[in-house]
């Protein structure tokens, strides 16, 4: 069997001299991790982006061993230069984004306590029904809902 996510995982952070602990901060716990590392546990993309973050690795190197291509460094470039220009459309179809939601959506993130703590993707974790005030009104999102 080849090199798995949880091998890469431990791979990189023993190669950095990190720790669990250091790895983890404080977004998951160090037990997660050990069991991300042995294979026993998924990471969600937000934390696997978390452990890309501090591994200073690509999040496509941790799922599947892969490096960014040529291809897709050169994508990126051109999207930074759009982006520079202000150009955000142009600077999203270089890299790749056919679609972006635009309106208002409901709220997500997550509870501690009686805060609500913030939303990572904005729409995997909802925990309302409520509109997101920092994504429009009601009133916008009925209007956007209409046939």
């Amino acid at each position: 069997m080849g090199e798995t996510l949880g091998d890469r995982v431990r791979k990189l952070r023993m190669e950095r001299g990190l720790s669990l602990a250091r790895v983890a901060g404080g977004d998951f716990s160090r037990a997660f991790l050990n069991q991300v590392e042995l294979n026993k546990s998924r990471p969600s993309v937000r934390v696997l982006r978390v452990i890309a973050d501090r591994l200073q690795a690509p999040v496509d190197y941790l799922l599947d061993g892969t490096t960014p291509s040529l291809d897709r460094e050169i994508a990126l470039e051109k999207g930074r230069v759009e982006l520079a220009r202000g150009a955000y459309r142009r600077c999203l179809s270089a890299i790749g984004v056919q679609g972006i939601h635009t309106g208002p959506m409901k709220q997500a993130g997550g509870i501690r306590g009686r805060d609500y703590t913030p939303t990572v993707d904005g729409n995997f974790d909802r925990i309302s029904f409520n509109i997101d005030p920092h994504f429009g009104t009601e009133e916008e999102f009925v209007a956007m809902s209409r046939v």
